[in-house]
């Protein structure tokens, strides 16, 4: 597990943690309005993939670490291609009836290299090749940053070629992980076993109806900011969710190698001790550095953003406390995925959904982006609670929840902080002394035992 992690981290560090280093950049080149619509639609075409593929990418890893022909999983994705694209394609259809696509072509294209790339990122990990997977972000990270600052920078082109600039990462680094595994070649080659779309389908429809869920728990909050706040207001909200992206980025790193561990331990007689072990240093380790990671945003956010998004900081605590318990929820959803019971994670993202939806519709014009992130962090917090406890049907799973309070606490702490107090620096920087001093005393072990 440690070193999957330590795999997954130095890929993360060196491949995604660049893009919130472009942050300053699109602040400063493009209006807030721009970057407002910009992170809106690039949500709304994610969640629009998630959905017409059903989630594929999550049923090939799953079927991949058991078919003894790994290559078998990709081939039944490939018979499922046709109606899946169809779908898609109908789903930006739809999706133009309530969201204006200022640039189809692109945007289209956008979504299927996403996609792809997706997948390509799923085969590294199925077949266990982590380096190649780290290389594949890497190369996509690289080429769409580059691309990026000589579209907007050097040309001044506008904020669709931000699309452009990802699609071609995305195409070069699908391309790296076809030439190196020759995966599909090999998957076209495979015997196809009756019943394997069924299957599949099975397995992965209900986790397309728990992203379709999903459009209710974050897609849906950012649409209805911008058609309620405007796009302006919807620009902050995009630079503030960036905070909370990279949250997501670094979680990404445990989640990823737990999702692995989890099913690899799947038929180990010692599984439930496993699982209690690591969602529990989950909640140690990633969980009290939340508010240290907070205060950090606070005290570099007015340098990041810019003039544009002066006194942002207000909104940084609930974004990034929100994030937290999503990924969190994701990372129990795995113990439920060992079982292949998928519709206890509908279930539970539904009921989410609908919190969430109803929270937000009434307090949206009285609060604002705060309104927006609170009933995130319910809704995230319900459905997390709710998938525990669907997981506790199959696993005796014991959780330090002590930890997750004060996790909590101390968001709530520097929230009164900010409304009551005030941000000043020298109050910022000894708050975030006192929360990394906890934080270090209470994970040392974890700590000492990873440098060792």
């Amino acid at each position: 597990m440690k070193k999957r992690i330590l795999i997954y981290g130095v890929g993360t560090f060196f491949s995604k943690i660049l893009v919130f280093l472009m942050v300053p950049i699109y602040t400063r080149v493009f209006s807030t309005s721009d970057f407002g619509y910009y992170d809106v639609l690039i949500s709304d075409m994610q969640m629009i993939v998630s959905i017409a593929f059903i989630e594929i990418w999550s049923g090939i890893i799953r079927f991949m670490f058991e078919d003894e022909d790994r290559f078998r999983p990709i081939k039944t994705m490939l018979r499922m291609m046709p109606l899946l694209m169809a779908l898609y394609g109908g789903g930006v259809f739809i999706l133009s009836f309530f969201f204006e696509i200022k640039y189809p072509c692109v945007t289209v294209i956008y979504g299927i290299m996403y996609l792809l790339f997706s997948v390509s990122n799923t085969i590294c990990r199925g077949l266990e090749h982590n380096s190649r997977y780290v290389i594949s972000g890497l190369i996509s990270t690289l080429v769409s940053c580059i691309l990026s600052i000589v579209f907007a920078v050097a040309l001044r082109l506008g904020i669709q070629y931000l699309l452009v600039a990802q699609s071609i990462g995305y195409t070069l680094a699908v391309g790296y992980v076809e030439l190196t595994t020759k995966a599909y070649r090999k998957a076209i080659r495979s015997t196809y076993i009756e019943g394997s779309i069924k299957e599949m389908s099975k397995y992965c429809i209900p986790l397309m109806m728990n992203s379709f869920s999903f459009l209710f728990l974050g897609t849906y909050n950012k649409n209805i900011i911008i058609s309620q706040l405007g796009e302006n207001l919807s620009g902050i909200s995009a630079y503030v969710g960036k905070f909370s992206a990279i949250v997501a980025v670094l979680l990404s790193v445990y989640t990823l190698a737990w999702q692995e561990q989890a099913f690899v331990s799947a038929n180990e007689d010692n599984r439930e001790d496993q699982y209690s072990h690591y969602l529990n240093v989950y909640i140690k380790l990633i969980g009290l550095g939340i508010p240290v990671y907070i205060m950090a945003c606070i005290i570099f956010s007015p340098v990041l953003g810019g003039s544009n998004y002066y006194n942002s900081e207000i909104y940084i605590p609930l974004a990034v406390l929100g994030g937290y318990i999503s990924n969190f929820s994701g990372v129990i959803s795995t113990v439920i995925a060992v079982k292949k019971k998928t519709n206890f994670i509908l279930y539970s993202t539904a009921i989410g959904a609908v919190i969430n939806v109803v929270i937000t519709t009434l307090t949206i014009r009285s609060y604002g982006i705060n309104a927006s992130a609170l009933s995130l962090c319910i809704s995230f917090g319900v459905t997390a609670m709710l998938r525990y406890y669907f997981a506790k049907k199959d696993f005796d799973l014991k959780l330090q929840w002590g930890y997750y309070i004060l996790m909590i606490v101390e968001t709530i702490i520097i929230l009164i902080g900010l409304y009551k107090i005030g941000s000043t620096i020298s109050i910022n920087l000894a708050v975030f002394m006192v929360m990394l001093i906890i934080w270090l005393m209470i994970n040392k072990n974890f700590i000492k035992s990873v440098i060792a």
